[in-house]
């Protein structure tokens, strides 16, 4: 095993390499993996990529979901959304945060142009794997199942949705609105 993987496994080295890992996986295309990158071409040039997110179908029908990130990150979450359009409004949303040295992964609603939080969102669908915070980077790995519901709304994941993937603060432990434009999947996947 290389020095790296070792310093890696033994937790003296950040995170941050990791995105450019799972970067590396998404140029490979692995079969059934859809990725989508901060900034959305950086795919070209992975050491440009400053947050990433694949989706994958896992073993036991869920969606395995990693999303990772680098750069400044205190206080900061970066969110995917699943949209039945390819704009924001009654989507269902997976928020890896960082709240101070913590990382928590929750399922959050995007009602019209506003996202709710947690209030009323049932997070028994999504299932936290591995959580990692530090200062420059972020890394949520989950498991979230095909079908769930949010109020009203059902959302069955096997079915298109576009993925929207953006970023922004946290204060006073609250998300706030993104204050970077969402990048949006030119295509709409099923899983």
């Amino acid at each position: 095993m290389g020095f790296l993987w070792e310093l890696l496994l033994l937790g003296l080295l950040p995170v941050v390499l990791c995105v450019h890992d799972l970067v590396t996986s998404c140029v490979a295309g692995a079969k059934g993996k859809h990725c989508i990158t901060r900034p959305p071409d950086c795919l070209s040039t992975p050491k440009t990529c400053t947050q990433v997110a694949a989706i994958s179908v896992g073993a036991a029908g869920n969606l395995h979901i990693d999303i990772r990130a680098k750069g400044p990150l205190r206080n900061r979450w970066v969110g995917l959304a699943f949209s039945d359009d390819d704009h924001m409004g009654n989507d269902g949303v997976i928020h890896c945060v960082q709240n101070d040295t913590t990382a928590v992964a929750l399922l959050t609603y995007n009602m019209e142009h506003k996202n709710i939080g947690t209030v009323g969102v049932d997070q028994k669908y999504l299932h936290p794997l591995d959580l990692k915070a530090e200062d420059d980077s972020l890394h949520c790995s989950v498991d979230l199942d095909r079908k769930f519901k949010i109020k009203s709304q059902e959302f069955d994941l096997s079915s298109p949705h576009y993925l929207l993937f953006a970023t922004g603060p946290v204060r006073a432990g609250k998300i706030v609105p993104h204050d970077k434009n969402p990048i949006v999947s030119t295509d709409a996947y099923s899983f």
